[in-house]
């Protein structure tokens, strides 16, 4: 989800940029190791993963780097 791609200008007309989001989803029953595209950013780090109740991963993710999701949950990163 890129937050600078917002096309839509606020109430008084000027660009609107947001956080950028990286979602992966694993609807697989194993965990499943996701690369992180190249063309998006070079930092992210984790905001949410619905395998751990609590986020404890304050790991910087980069570029080309795999990032592991386990079985049948969501991880999001951020744009850092």
């Amino acid at each position: 989800l890129n937050g600078e791609a917002i096309t839509e200008p606020d109430r008084r007309g000027r660009r609107v940029v947001d956080d950028s989001f990286l979602l992966m989803f694993n609807a697989h029953h194993e965990t499943i190791r996701f690369t992180i595209p190249k063309d998006f950013g070079d930092a992210w780090v984790p905001e949410i993963d619905t395998a751990v109740p609590i986020a404890i991963d304050t790991k910087l993710y980069r570029a080309k780097e795999e990032v592991p999701v386990a079985g049948r949950s969501v991880r999001v990163l951020r744009r850092a």
